[in-house]
């Protein structure tokens, strides 16, 4: 018994310690709908959803993280060669904090033209800051891979 009660309490400690202190933080917000579809409660909706999302980024900023991949393959047939290269490369955005509590959402304006919403929001809430670690640049080289002559590869974070 002793042994879970310490292990739920180092838990709990690490937990708050790796937890960023909560303030205060508030974003203005203009939304515009791009859906003619969509209903006012649905637009309200979206529009807290992205002045919080402003909020959040504003305070603790952006993770920005891009993954690059090439491949480059050379064969040779009889006496002709061939070579070719494959390029993918994928690009996302995190948020750096997390929303605790929403203390106040204010509809400021709202219009309704050519069938679509366009409405300003305000919102006040509650957020924390939680600690991110960036990964290293990692390298992959390969040789004769898959049976296609000389591969190579190259995988990066940043």
């Amino acid at each position: 018994m002793k042994r879970i009660l310490f292990s739920i309490m180092l838990v709990s400690v690490t937990a708050l310690c790796m937890a960023g202190e909560v303030v205060r933080v508030s974003a203005v917000y203009e939304y515009v709908s791009d859906n003619p579809n969509e209903t006012p409660v649905q637009a309200e909706s979206n529009a807290f959803a992205a002045a919080k999302q402003k909020a959040l980024e504003d305070k603790f900023g952006l993770d920005v993280t891009k993954i690059t991949n090439t491949l480059m393959t050379n064969r040779t047939e009889g006496s002709v060669s061939k070579s070719e290269t494959n390029v993918f490369s994928v690009g996302e955005t995190a948020v750096r904090g997390e929303w605790i509590e929403t203390i106040e959402e204010k509809v400021l304006e709202k219009s309704f033209a050519k069938g679509f919403w366009g409405i300003k929001v305000r919102v006040v809430g509650k957020a924390r800051n939680y600690s991110t670690e960036k990964a290293d640049i990692q390298y992959m080289f390969c040789q004769g891979c898959a049976g296609y002559g000389y591969a190579c590869r190259f995988q990066g974070w940043q």
